[in-house]
């Protein structure tokens, strides 16, 4: 069930105003990116963005001894704000939050390695990614959840005004938010009270679409490695007096400049940025000149989730309409066969293998919009990475203990697509207490195709009913609008 459906608001005043249409049953994959506060033409976007440094140097001017475990919880820790429907939870929409763990780790990076923060070199700026960027553990979830929170009060009257235009007053009632703004006299987070749109209880927060990523932040571990090892290598030839290496890592470059790979370069570059921090400065000013492809990347991965939104909305309408499903195998097989039609038949491959984009949608995002397919079932009730013991399986259909069908979707691409084909499946089936089940390859190119296929034959699958192939390549389509 949709925002617009519950409140009774035409879906047209939310694109108008800018707000993502959310679920009320289930988060959406995206997240607020606090780089696209930064880099937005929108000024509000940008004091955001100044008060969540301000808060980090806040941070940064507490004492290095001030590690009482009261003090990291109160002011580093804070709850998922799940009022806003976003994030990577499956079933519902309570995560975990911020928890010790990162308060540490960004209490460590404050007053250590990055001790620099607020007085960046190559004219980079400052940025709450910098600080977790070199920290194991400290992903895209993180970074949006404390993103979050410094911007709750802005999130509350962004909605409150919305509410106010467009939604019933039967519909909201006020709330009172505990940690909605900072106090910097008192050193103290202050209560505020909202007007707000209200769902079982509790409020709802709309986001503007226009902060919202996907796949990472724009500043990431990840990308930074991709840089490659030479790039960071030229600036500190440069600046030779300040570059320290270490015996070991001089080693380690040794070896890689003989075998270059990725993995080594993902374990050398964070050690030598660690230990030169002026060279994360680098990397960051670079992705600070690259502004507008984050801005353009945050809209086209929105635009992603609005289509598969729509689809299920068509979906939904269309099993009001159907007759009910004996039992979740056939519903299983329902949904796996409209899956396939919407990326095959229209248009829906352009979804998660644009031609604009550097790759396809990776094997976890495309079960994600599998799942709010799954969704729209009646009757099922449907659970995501079930693990009872065996290892997690992506999908179960189920109608209490006796009537369960599991789901499992890879891309053809997956390196251990033929293990997983030999036995995950029947151990799942095993663990699950069920003999039903079925498999969805998706595939971006003919020679995944292909491969896909010969794991198949060699495993005696390839005329399996319980085997779907989904062609996803953007090259052998016409746009089902001109056919």
């Amino acid at each position: 069930m949709d925002f617009s459906d519950y409140f009774r608001v035409d879906k047209r005043y939310l694109d108008e105003y800018g707000a993502l249409d959310i679920s009320l049953d289930q988060d959406l994959p995206l997240f607020i990116d606090p780089f696209l506060l930064y880099a937005s033409d929108n000024i509000e976007y940008n004091l955001l963005h100044d008060e969540i440094i301000r808060y980090l140097a806040f941070l940064c001017d507490l004492s290095i001894l001030d590690t009482d475990k009261a003090k990291l919880k109160y002011y580093y820790c804070f709850k998922e704000i799940k009022q806003n429907w976003l994030g990577f939870t499956y079933n519902g929409n309570s995560g975990s939050g911020l928890n010790m763990d990162f308060a540490k780790k960004l209490h460590r990076s404050l007053h250590g390695v990055f001790n620099n923060f607020g007085n960046e070199e190559y004219g980079a700026n400052s940025h709450l990614e910098k600080l977790v960027i070199l920290e194991r553990g400290v992903g895209k979830d993180k970074i949006s959840d404390f993103t979050a929170n410094l911007m709750i009060d802005y999130l509350a009257r962004y909605t409150e005004k919305f509410a106010e235009k467009f939604i019933g007053s039967d519909l909201c009632k006020k709330h009172r938010i505990n940690r909605a703004v900072f106090n910097y006299e008192s050193k103290l987070w202050e209560p505020k009270e909202y007007f707000l749109p209200t769902f079982n209880g509790d409020y709802v927060l709309l986001t503007p679409k226009n902060i919202l990523a996907r796949d990472n932040t724009w500043i990431n571990r990840d990308d930074l490695c991709d840089r490659g090892l030479d790039f960071y290598m030229a600036a500190a030839d440069n600046a030779e007096q300040r570059l320290v290496l270490n015996e070991h890592l001089r080693q380690q470059i040794r070896e890689y400049r003989e075998k270059p790979s990725k993995a080594m370069a993902k374990k050398i570059i964070p050690e030598l940025l660690s230990m030169n921090p002026f060279l994360l400065d680098l990397y960051i000013k670079e992705r600070e000149d690259s502004w507008d492809s984050a801005n353009k990347r945050s809209e086209l991965m929105v635009a992603q989730l609005e289509e598969i939104k729509a689809f299920t909305r068509i979906i939904r309408a269309d099993l009001d309409a159907s007759s009910d499903f004996a039992n979740t195998y056939d519903e299983a097989h329902y949904f796996a066969g409209v899956f396939k039609n919407y990326i095959e038949s229209n248009d829906g491959y352009r979804v998660i293998n644009r031609h604009d984009f550097e790759k396809p949608c990776d094997e976890r995002t495309v079960q994600d919009y599998f799942g709010l397919v799954l969704r729209t079932s009646k009757k099922s009730q449907v659970d995501r990475e079930v693990n009872n013991g065996r290892g997690p399986v992506d999908y179960k259909l189920s109608r209490g203990k006796d009537d369960a069908t599991l789901i499992e979707m890879k891309l053809a691409s997956n390196r251990k697509l033929k293990k997983n084909l030999e036995n995950q499946l029947d151990v799942y089936k095993v663990a699950n207490d069920t003999k039903k089940g079925i498999v969805i390859i998706v595939y971006y190119t003919e020679k995944e195709f292909d491969r896909a296929k010969e794991i198949l034959w060699d495993l005696g699958l390839a005329e399996s009913p319980d085997v779907y192939l989904i062609d996803a390549r953007n090259d052998n389509k016409k746009s089902a609008s001109t056919v």
